[in-house]
């Protein structure tokens, strides 16, 4: 017979009462028996604790916890990871909906690995909403720009939480993605176990961009993106200072040639004078396959985005 392992599942709350009983419902139902239930309410103003204390007279594996103070996105899942006791933990969003063997199916992806993803399909609430159909770069020079494994579709091993250093500004998913990719690897369930609502009031939500490749568009991308660098210069040299010293933090004697390459070209970003761009621009293009979202044929327009790259990803911040 296989072995179960304990699975917690790891939730922050605040303002779902709309939607959380689907969630839960979904959860609950998992084909993989789920060990514990963490809720972390970020102190509601709704009836989201009350229906949270409904399910918790039905099922003893659900653990509420609220917080004194408000807490805010990034702060609040730290704290509620922390409560986790499972030797796995997944994250849900109060408002998604999981299919009903997320677990089960991630569980027999992740095998040796630290961490395992799976797709998600969003849909609107009332919005517009983007499908994102590819598998992403999960590498550490992508991870630089943006978290592309949001939290809702992590399963990870509990070691990787000891492993994150302490900051205030990069996000819980960046980091966990982070340390799960330096100690263990990450791997894909290359299947949409995830519905992601989209709605006004989701903390993440933004309206999605106009993604066809018209001259207009390629164009007016180019043109934003290096006007963007230039007024948000001061904000790109604080990130990148702050990845520069995370990725140090995390791997202080690095040897792996992909992180030297990602805390060099944090530097040049740092210092962002005239000829650190021209060093930046020349890392982009030799790790061209690395830094954009997914993989994408090698050609000529690859090439001239990756040496423009260092002004481009302005559109991040």
């Amino acid at each position: 017979m296989d072995v179960i392992e304990k699975v917690s599942v790891v939730m922050c709350t605040y303002n779902g009462e709309k939607y959380i009983r689907q969630q839960l419902d979904s959860i609950l139902q998992q084909t993989y028996p789920i060990y514990e239930i963490i809720i972390n309410d970020d102190l509601s103003t709704d009836k989201t604790v009350d229906i949270i204390k409904e399910y918790m007279i039905r099922y003893d594996n659900i653990h509420l916890f609220v917080n004194s103070k408000r807490l805010g996105v990034h702060p609040n899942f730290m704290v509620a990871l922390a409560k986790a006791s499972g030797d796995y933990i997944a994250i849900s969003d109060q408002d998604d909906i999981w299919e009903l063997a997320k677990i089960e199916k991630q569980m027999a992806c992740l095998k040796d690995y630290a961490l395992c993803f799976s797709l998600s399909r969003s849909f609107g609430d009332g919005v517009e909403a983007y499908a994102e159909c590819r598998v992403p770069n999960t590498n550490v020079f992508r991870l630089l720009f943006y978290p592309v494994i949001p939290g809702h579709a992590m399963l990870f091993k509990r070691s990787v939480l000891s492993h994150i250093p302490k900051t205030d500004y990069v996000v819980y998913d960046l980091l966990l993605a982070l340390a799960a990719n330096l100690y263990g690897g990450i791997v894909v369930c290359p299947e949409i176990l995830n519905l992601h609502r989209r709605h006004n009031n989701a903390f993440s939500y933004s309206k999605p961009k106009n993604y066809n490749r018209s001259i207009f568009n390629v164009f007016n991308y180019i043109c934003s993106g290096i006007i963007g660098y230039f007024q948000k210069r001061d904000k790109i040299r604080m990130h990148f200072s702050v990845m520069g010293n995370l990725l140090s933090a995390f791997d202080p004697n690095i040897q792996d040639e992909l992180v030297k390459d990602a805390l060099l070209f944090s530097q040049c970003m740092f210092e962002g004078s005239f000829s650190s761009m021209l060093k930046a621009s020349r890392i982009c293009f030799k790790r061209r396959n690395e830094i954009f979202y997914a993989k994408t044929k090698d050609n000529i327009v690859l090439k001239i985005r990756a040496l423009l790259w260092p002004l481009l990803c302005s559109e991040y911040y």
